[in-house]
């Protein structure tokens, strides 16, 4: 036996006896416990023990590699079939697994053990026919990178360039702690630009603590990227953002990518053929600052969905009440379509921004709105849907909306260079007479059709249908519904308002894209 390579048949009964090797009074219930479970699932536990504060211990002994590939899924399904026919409460339950051998078995035991927060690992070694057990510790699991809001762009006459300076830059911000990044080369065929080629360098997320100024989001990689100033062959630079990027690919922009450079962790994904995917994430970040963000999800993959309904929660700050009625909105949908797709739609810079940047002819809707559709799996066809868009209450009327914006954000040229706050933007809406209204919706002859106003009571979720609003046409949310009026009917009231506003900053801001155009 001093070889360590002992039968677990062997091995079990000796560990059953000393289950103090793996902790201090910890007794024996039973070993080799047959369990069957009426779906059909069958197995055996090894052994079965309760620890000094009486929780139910059920351990999996491997002795072998070949065994231990196989272990993180036994113990999963024998401890489900105990604690189910036992009714054992998932906090007086533990698992532990004892091995020889961990090299096939750890990385499986790592992610049963992120999931399940009650599971432990030892080694068992055979050394001078005496058994040491050791403790087992998960394997560090690196953090996921993302692509944060921190850009810049690199603009060049000669698109030869952009490949070797995004080494350099890539070089150069890997020194200081941000080793994950992607380059977008683009080139400006439509409209006429001093620099019609473009490096836009995007950092992943970073590997170190931010310092210097606090920047409200991504404060570590928008830190490292203020320091890349030197050291690449760029006629000029400017800095970027997911909103700026969206603008810029769009047709009004008149860019378009033509490759994407990857360092990192963004270059290890390159045969996942993501290129797409890379820049779609860069301009439809989730948060506050959305300005397209969709995502599809279903309550059948429990992790994604639980961030899905996070983020889409998270884009309205601005709106407490509203935001509950949609979570609990979403929690019935959960329950009701639990194996069907749901696709978000988020669009969110604000209200602020919006007036002070786009003309009336561009608000065409709301510029803040949320939409969920919920679509069967396998056909795809649409059965429940979800809108939130901005109502006015038809009353509040403001001639001088620079006046408002000053007096919600005090200086609007300097506020603009960051990301909306909630609580200005909530001010600004506040002034104005806007707020976020639920509505339910439902498929129709190939449309959606308004059935209900979601709103809460006393904590619950409530459906105010047509008679209770006093609206006599079903479906026709462009009228007046339970005193409130589309967002559009506040536009058309202040078109000369907005038409003036765009004229007064134009007058007093300097446009980033100004040194992009030809003099």
């Amino acid at each position: 036996m001093s070889n360590g390579q002992v039968p677990e048949r062997e091995f079990t009964p000796f560990l059953a006896d000393h289950l103090e090797l793996i902790e201090p009074g910890m007794t024996l219930v039973d070993t080799e416990v047959t369990l069957r479970d009426p779906d059909g699932a069958s197995g055996r536990v090894d052994i079965v023990a309760h620890d000094r504060y009486g929780n139910v211990v059920v351990i999996e002994v491997k002795c072998s590699d070949h065994s231990a590939r196989e272990a993180a899924h036994e113990i999963f399904k024998y401890s489900e079939i105990l604690r189910s026919q036992q009714q054992i409460d998932e906090s007086e339950f533990r698992c532990i697994l004892v091995s020889t051998h961990w090299r096939e078995l750890h990385r499986a035991f790592t992610d049963y053990a992120a999931r399940h927060h009650d599971v432990a690992g030892y080694r068992a070694e055979l050394a001078d026919d005496a058994w040491s057990i050791t403790r087992v510790e998960p394997l560090a699991r690196s953090g996921s990178v993302v692509l944060t809001s921190a850009h810049d762009i690199f603009l060049y006459s000669d698109p030869a360039k952009r490949h070797d300076d995004f080494a350099l830059i890539s070089a150069a911000l890997a020194k200081m702690g941000a080793p994950h990044q992607i380059g977008i080369l683009m080139q400006n065929d439509v409209t006429e630009v001093m620099f019609p080629y473009a490096l836009y360098v995007i950092l992943g997320t970073a590997v170190r603590s931010p310092t210097g100024e606090d920047y409200p989001r991504d404060p570590a990689e928008h830190d490292i990227l203020a320091k890349v100033l030197t050291g690449h062959h760029a006629d000029d630079l400017e800095e970027g953002s997911p909103e700026k990027l969206g603008h810029l690919l769009s047709t009004a922009g008149g860019w378009h990518a033509t490759e994407v450079l990857k360092a990192g962790a963004f270059a290890r994904r390159d045969r996942l053929g993501v290129d797409d995917l890379l820049i779609r994430a860069a301009v439809e970040m989730p948060g506050f600052t959305n300005t397209a963000f969709v995502r599809w999800s279903s309550p059948s993959r429990p992790a994604h969905w639980a961030a899905t309904r996070e983020l889409t929660l998270g884009s309205m700050p601005t709106s407490p009440e509203c935001r509950e009625v949609v979570a609990r909105w979403l929690d019935g949908i959960e329950q009701i379509y639990s194996e069907h797709t749901i696709a978000v739609r988020i669009r969110n810079p604000g209200i602020i921004r919006p007036l002070a940047e786009l003309s009336p002819q561009d608000l065409a809707e709301s510029p803040m709105s949320l939409r969920v559709a919920v679509l069967d799996a396998k056909t795809g066809n649409r059965v429940a849907g979800l809108v939130v868009a901005l109502h006015w209450d038809g009353a509040t009327v403001a001639g001088d909306l620079l006046a408002v914006i000053k007096e919600t954000v005090e200086d609007y040229f300097a506020w603009s260079m960051f990301y909306p706050d909630p609580e200005d933007e909530a001010a600004a809406l506040r002034r104005l007479g806007l707020r976020l209204h639920a509505y339910e919706i439902a498929p129709a002859e190939g449309a959606w059709l308004v059935r209900f106003k979601l709103e809460l009571d006393a904590g619950a979720l409530v459906r105010r249908d047509y008679d209770d609003l006093d609206f006599p046409k079903p479906g026709m949310v462009a009228f007046r519904w339970g005193g409130s009026l589309p967002f559009e009917a506040f536009r058309d009231r202040h078109w000369d308002a907005m038409e003036r506003l765009r004229a007064q900053i134009a007058a007093q801001t300097v446009h980033i894209e100004a040194p992009l155009r030809k003099p």
